[in-house]
C-alpha cells in the first residue's frame, strides 16, 4: 500500500539539524551567515523588524517543521501577548541569521 500524495511532506534533512545544546560557534559553517533555518529549532530567536519607521525586536522560540502546503518552515512562537506568530518558508528564505546574544537570544533574524 502506498501513501497518498496528499499525506507526503518533505522532512528536514537530519544532517542540518542542530542539537539544542549546540551554540552558534559549534554549528557547521558557523562563520557563514547562511545557517539553515533548521539550526533555529528549539532555540531562542529575536526578530528585528521596522514598524512605523521604528526598529522593534520580538523574541520567541523557533520550531522547525514540515507543513503540507509550504514545505519546511520555521515557525517562531511569540509570547501570547504578541497575538501572532511568524512563519518563514525555507524555500523562499534568503535572509541572514546572526548571533542574538546581544538581545538575550541564541539567534537574530532581521526582517
Amino acid at each position: 500500500m502506498t501513501t497518498p500524495e496528499c499525506c507526503v511532506s518533505r522532512l528536514p534533512n537530519p544532517t542540518t539539524f542542530a542539537d539544542e545544546s549546540m551554540t552558534l560557534n559549534e554549528l557547521p559553517d558557523a562563520n557563514s551567515s547562511k545557517l539553515p533555518l533548521s539550526a533555529l529549532h528549539r532555540r531562542r530567536v529575536a526578530l528585528q523588524l521596522e514598524i512605523a519607521g521604528q526598529d522593534r525586536v520580538l523574541r520567541g522560540r523557533g520550531v522547525f517543521e514540515s507543513d503540507f502546503v509550504s514545505g519546511n518552515v520555521l515557525r517562531i512562537l511569540l509570547p501570547p501577548n504578541a497575538g501572532c506568530e511568524v512563519l518563514i518558508v525555507e524555500d523562499r528564505w534568503n535572509g541572514e541569521i546572526q548571533s542574538g546574544q546581544s538581545l538575550g537570544c541564541d539567534y537574530l533574524i532581521r526582517l
